[in-house]
């Protein structure tokens, strides 16, 4: 029985909610889809890009420094509530909103890079193969390809059912590839042509 349903709850599908239950591949599907369509590159980001973006500058613990009684403003995260019903969520955030899954896209604040639900609400799919240190990071921000076992992917942010620690900017966890959850989703990276510079 899947989270969601275990809950009793079935908006997790509503209308401007991220997408969830997808598999590494079909958001990689997706963004190939898109890239046709649209002319342009559409990817998902490496882990480097997507802390970078997470941060919005800072390097506190989350992007909008390290208080926890903050989170109730930029975050969705697993609640006492949520937390009692899961089971296994240690540090549960410091609210009682009601929200025990996804809520509605920017239904929090923006961090500094105008970014929404950067922390918590899905967590999200990274290119990068997963490896327990940087050693093997691009210095350029790139995916890293190499790791002991490749079918395991990064996945960074938190989601819905996460604690607090685990939606620090830094906070990175190892999925499965195939995993396709009511917890995880993806953001994607759009790269736009550069402008012919004019002399």
């Amino acid at each position: 029985m899947g989270v969601a349903a275990q809950a009793g709850l079935t908006d997790i599908d509503a209308d401007r909610n991220p997408v969830v239950g997808v598999s590494l591949l079909e958001a990689e599907q997706y963004c190939e889809w898109l890239s046709k369509a649209s002319g342009l590159t559409v990817r998902l980001p490496s882990e480097a890009e997507w802390e970078f973006a997470c941060r919005g500058g800072s390097d506190s613990a989350y992007c909008w420094g390290d208080s926890r009684a903050e989170s109730t403003k930029h975050a969705n995260l697993a609640e006492e509530a949520t937390a009692e019903l899961l089971g296994d969520v240690s540090d549960p955030a410091p609210r009682e909103d009601g929200k025990r899954l996804t809520a509605r896209v920017a239904s929090f604040q923006a961090n500094q890079n105008g970014l929404y639900d950067m922390h918590g609400n899905v967590a999200e799919w990274c290119e990068d193969v997963y490896t327990m240190n940087y050693s093997n990071a691009s210095p350029e921000g790139k995916p890293n390809t190499v790791g002991s076992d490749g079918s395991l992917r990064v996945v960074r942010g938190g989601s819905w059912a996460s604690g607090m620690e685990d939606a620090r900017s830094a906070a990175r966890v190892a999925l499965p590839q195939d995993t396709a959850d009511a917890m995880t989703g993806f953001r994607i990276v759009v790269e736009m042509p550069e402008e012919d510079s004019q002399e």
